[in-house]
């Protein structure tokens, strides 16, 4: 046995790793239990492992392992491609009803006429996310116990975790804010790095062990929710009441732009359509569909991101949806299945859902778990 060590998920501990010369392992504490008596007893009998006991990669005392984080080119294309295609989705959408209500070429190419004015205002959405993946293909982040090196094609900065001034958690974009950017800021200069990156869970937790505390700006990156710890209380105040998840999230609130930038430019797309040629009224596809499904998308979601929400307290659960509010106790919690982004509790006679994107999505299941001594089923594969 070489090496073992932890891994984060995002603030909490994630997996645990045992490295040897045939093979790695890696085991997550979502899905295997009993897994501190094997900690134990790996750290009495792997005597040869350079560390005695186990700690977070890159953060254990005596580390002797550099940490190298880079962007998958390879992950960084299918990005890009995934933005390219939504792109050509919302042009499609758009222009729909134009182009399946008439089949002369000539009428098609006519009608192409105000093509470029909507496509360059839906572009703006997404050209700078795509700019962005192609500016840091080329970045490359070193980190040790003495310090950290970035590097990309233009510039290199390395710096002693001493000489880090500011860590942050912030947005960037334009139009619309949709990037989670990490920014770091030292005496020798500034860099940034995203999610993207390879491992930037571990990478995040490596930066807040090692830099100076004072450096550490407070946001709501910990766990995801907006509004501040007494948001999460029902009694308006921290302890108050009985504790809230809530979807009012950063990413939730990224994720409603698109549909609401859709409702809101469709009419005028509509107008500007009708300048090569008047609509036929009898297309299967009217524009008033798309605009119908757009805007109960968007009512919908933003409904949610401000009232959906599971309340819960030593009693039981409670879950409010846009059908009523469904309530049950915890005696009652017979099972917890998950399905994709889903997570159900199931009793006799009802069940109470909640999403992934709720707000600490990673506390809300350790509550429920501890509430009901049954497991949350962790289905998302782990890249060893």
């Amino acid at each position: 046995m070489t090496d073992y060590y932890l891994l984060p998920l995002h603030s909490h501990v994630g997996r645990c790793v045992v490295e040897s010369a045939q093979a790695t392992i890696n085991l997550s504490f979502n899905d295997w239990s009993h897994l501190d008596a094997l900690q134990n007893t790996i750290t009495r009998y792997a005597t040869g492992a350079p560390h005695s006991e186990w700690g977070i990669l890159g953060c254990r005392a005596h580390e002797t392992r550099s940490q190298i984080f880079q962007y998958s080119k390879s992950a960084m294309s299918q990005e890009a491609i995934t933005l390219m295609v939504w792109w050509a989705i919302s042009i499609a959408c758009i222009f729909i009803e134009k182009f399946v209500s008439r089949q002369e070429w000539a009428s098609i190419v006519e009608e192409c006429a105000s093509l470029p004015a909507m496509a360059l205002l839906v572009t703006t959405i997404f050209t700078g996310q795509i700019l962005d993946i192609h500016r840091r293909r080329s970045q490359r982040i070193e980190t040790s116990p003495a310090g950290l090196t970035f590097t990309d094609h233009e510039r290199t900065i390395s710096v002693s975790w001493s000489d880090v001034e500011e860590y942050e958690y912030t947005h960037h974009g334009w139009p619309v804010k949709t990037r989670i950017v990490y920014q770091v800021r030292t005496t020798a200069g500034n860099f940034d790095f995203t999610p993207s990156i390879k491992d930037w869970m571990l990478l995040n937790a490596i930066i807040r062990h090692w830099a100076p505390p004072a450096s550490l700006i407070a946001s709501e990156a910990e766990t995801g929710a907006l509004g501040g710890e007494s948001a999460r209380w029902t009694g308006g105040a921290p302890g108050v009441g009985d504790r809230v998840f809530h979807y009012r999230t950063r990413i939730n609130r990224m994720g409603l732009w698109l549909p609401s930038i859709l409702t809101i430019i469709l009419p005028f797309a509509y107008e500007i359509a009708k300048w090569a040629q008047t609509p036929n009224s009898s297309s299967p596809l009217s524009p008033a569909i798309l605009y119908s499904i757009c805007v109960v998308i968007t009512l919908w979601g933003w409904w949610r991101f401000y009232s959906a929400r599971i309340v819960i307290n030593d009693t039981g659960i409670l879950e409010r949806s846009i059908f009523g509010p469904r309530r049950m106790f915890w005696s009652e919690v017979t099972s917890i299945t998950r399905s994709s982004d889903i997570v159900t509790l199931h009793a006799d006679d009802q069940k109470v859902r909640y999403w992934c994107t709720i707000a600490d999505f990673d506390g809300l299941n350790a509550a429920i778990e501890r509430h009901t001594s049954l497991h949350v089923p962790e289905t998302m594969k782990k890249r060893n």
